[in-house]
């Protein structure tokens, strides 16, 4: 019926004038509402380069003519916003993307199409995109044919009467035109309750990705890769992609047919499926492996694979691959094979190394077989492995660190060392905190007191809990008399070592003389206890000698206390 359409427009179609492929300068948006110039009535033709939205009044455009939108330009926009356009009559589109030659940058999206034949049509077009669109309840939802590059995304088509989604190559009655649907993308569609299929890919169909699509309960096929024996000089589809999408409660739910072949099936999801999980009906050199397969009939006969025609080359599994596989297993090799009451050769044969391949390979009809059929997973979850690295002194501060080795089968969540004077430090005391996740990783230790011993040890936490490394002893300089002042702890050569005077008065050492590197500090500071204090000024910041430039200090003042000043001036 596709074909009707374009030999109604053919010869319209190679008299379009060519816009230039290079993509023009940002557009201003330009409303289509019955007063635009695109407008002729009943339909929009867009025929210039421009980023386009629905302005229409109400929520509704209804039409029964031919195309409700038509658009002939290169680098095209046009957003919906939310509004839907509906209509009825054999034959009618809700908006056609129509080529030739091959036009290029068109993108629709946020729009509802109801009640025509195709709901989106896409001919002859590349890096074109079909996104949050809903095209449910026509005959096909989005149609795409001689697509390359064109991504579809995040819409629903759903309760159509024949497909949801489709890529269609038959150029037989075109013999000018070598069609080719490549490198296509589609990408976490829903496409369910659809009279045939969810998603179909046809003729000329290669190197297309389909991942995370959703195509549950449709009346026929979920998922359709499929050739035409009639026109053996087209290409089945080959060479796709089929991915993480999850195919369940059709009456089949993956169909690879009339010589489509080496596609690759992973990941998948493919349940409860009434005739057949898989169907192989003359498909070749095909990779199935990482999916999850569940599916009996009325007779509770697991029915997940079937067979007819020549079916060759086709393998159920990749060699033994480290990776998470489907059901959480620590390798990638076959598939699951299950069924509802938990008999499924996957949920019964033996795993005796625990690795989550069967002991066993499962013999599948027509002398297939997966020779590494998944098995039942449950991981066990401990504690993080981790080690303590050395502790490296720098008079009251400390470097140090640690390895997360293993997560234990849980993402590690914190990480860093603990310390106290008393072994076996924990959370509870003082600790860093580094991170998250499995590997090297350092930690400043800071707050140390002079001349005392410390133990040090990395922890790592997990869901399962905390676990420690082994504990390191430490020993901190004993103190010498005096501490110092330098505005950088960084470049500051005594210990221990102060930002302001203040804090050097304050600290724990009843320090009788304190040096100053050169520099000013204009913080007033407090004498408060009975004691007497020598300030010393001038000093650089390795403190091994006194140079001519001042430290300059704001007046001090005495509460308590004796303060001697040497070599220092007083801020004004």
């Amino acid at each position: 019926m596709r074909k009707d359409f374009i030999s109604r427009t053919i010869f319209q179609i190679f008299l379009i004038i060519f816009i230039g492929l290079n993509l023009a300068p940002a557009y201003a948006d330009i409303p289509l509402d019955r007063n635009s110039p695109e407008f002729d009535g009943d339909s929009w033709i867009i025929s210039e380069s421009g980023n386009y939205y629905l302005n229409f009044e109400g929520e509704v455009f209804t039409t029964a003519d031919d195309c409700a939108i038509r658009i002939r330009a290169n680098n095209v926009v046009l957003d919906g916003r939310g509004k839907t356009i509906s209509g009825s009559g054999e034959e009618r589109l809700g908006i056609l993307v129509n080529g030739g030659p091959e036009m290029q940058n068109i993108t629709i999206k946020n729009v509802r199409i109801e009640k025509k034949h195709y709901g989106i049509l896409f001919e002859w077009i590349r890096n074109g995109r079909v996104e949050n669109c809903n095209a449910s309840g026509n005959a096909y939802g989005i149609y795409l044919w001689n697509a390359k590059s064109t991504t579809v995304t995040g819409n629903t088509a759903n309760n159509n009467t024949l497909y949801g989604i489709v890529l269609d190559g038959d150029d037989s009655e075109y013999p000018v035109i070598d069609c080719i649907n490549r490198d296509n993308t589609l990408v976490n569609n829903t496409a369910n309750n659809n009279g045939m299929a969810g998603i179909e890919l046809n003729l000329e169909s290669i190197y297309n990705t389909l991942t995370g699509n959703t195509a549950n309960e449709n009346g026929d096929r979920g998922i359709v890769l499929k050739g035409n024996d009639n026109y053996p000089e087209m290409k089945a589809p080959e060479h796709n992609m089929v991915s993480e999408n999850s195919v369940k409660n059709n009456r089949v739910g993956l169909y690879l047919g009339e010589k489509a072949g080496n596609n690759t099936i992973k990941g998948n999801t493919i349940t409860g499926n009434q005739d057949k999980g898989i169907w192989f009906h003359s498909s070749n050199y095909n990779t199935i492996y990482n999916n999850y397969f569940s599916n009996v009939n009325i007779y509770d006969i697991e029915i997940s694979v079937g067979f007819d025609g020549s079916n060759t080359g086709n393998q159920f599994n990749t060699s033994q691959t480290a990776g998470v596989n489907i059901v959480g297993g620590p390798f990638l090799g076959g598939n699951f094979w299950a069924k509802p009451d938990g008999t499924g050769f996957s949920q019964v044969t033996g795993d005796s190394n625990e690795d989550g391949i069967c002991d066993t390979a499962y013999n599948l009809p027509g002398g297939n077989v997966d020779q590494l059929p998944l098995h039942t997973y449950t991981q066990t979850i401990t504690v993080p492995t981790v080690i303590t690295s050395a502790i490296d002194l720098t008079c009251d501060r400390a470097s140090g660190g640690g390895n997360v080795t293993s997560n234990g089968g849980s993402a590690v969540t914190a990480r860093g060392v603990c310390w106290s004077p008393t072994q076996n430090p924990s959370t509870g005391d003082s600790h860093t905190n580094d991170g998250e996740g499995t590997g090297d990783f350092q930690s400043i230790i800071t707050g140390l007191d002079l001349g005392k011993s410390y133990f040090a040890r990395a922890y790592a936490t997990n869901s399962a809990g905390t676990n420690y490394g082994d504990n390191v002893q430490f020993t901190t300089a004993a103190f010498k008399g005096s501490v110092y002042v330098n505005s950088s702890l960084e470049t500051c050569g005594g210990c221990p070592c102060y930002t302001s005077i203040q804090t050097a008065i304050d600290a724990p050492y009843s320090a009788n003389a304190i040096k100053i590197a050169q520099g000013t500090y204009a913080e007033p500071f407090l004498l408060n206890d009975a004691r007497t204090i020598t300030l010393e000024g001038g000093w650089d910041t390795s403190f091994t000698k006194q140079v001519s430039s001042e430290s300059i200090i704001k007046a001090p003042k005495v509460n308590n206390g004796c303060m001697n000043l040497l070599n220092v001036r007083i801020l004004p």
